[in-house]
């Protein structure tokens, strides 16, 4: 067999630079940003939907039971939220270091 003679030919590429780093983490900044939006957007949809009153009982003081923490729907928007912030800070964090380092920002 042939094939297995043939060497692979790699191309070196050329190091990233921090000016090429920080326009990436930019790109995916505005699409953690827009991640975000969208997934708060459903969530506050979603609430507005399925509005659940919490019930009250009084027995010499008023306790409250709330009930919108049982929602399987709603706790995995909230995840989703959760997650596309998390994105969100992280490439917020990356870009003010990239920033720190380049000298555009003190």
């Amino acid at each position: 067999m042939t094939w297995f003679a043939k060497s692979a030919a790699f191309e070196a590429e050329a190091p990233e630079t921090d000016e090429d780093r920080l326009a990436h983490v930019e790109a995916e900044l505005i699409f953690a940003e827009r991640a975000w939006d969208a997934a708060v957007r459903g969530l506050r949809s979603y609430n507005d939907a399925h509005r659940q009153m919490p019930m009250s009982f009084t027995n010499g003081e008023t306790v409250r039971i709330i009930t919108m923490c049982n929602d399987a729907e709603r706790r995995h928007l909230e995840k989703d939220v959760r997650v596309a912030l998390a994105r969100r800070n992280k490439a917020l964090s990356d870009r003010a270091d990239l920033m720190l380092r380049l000298g555009l920002i003190r």
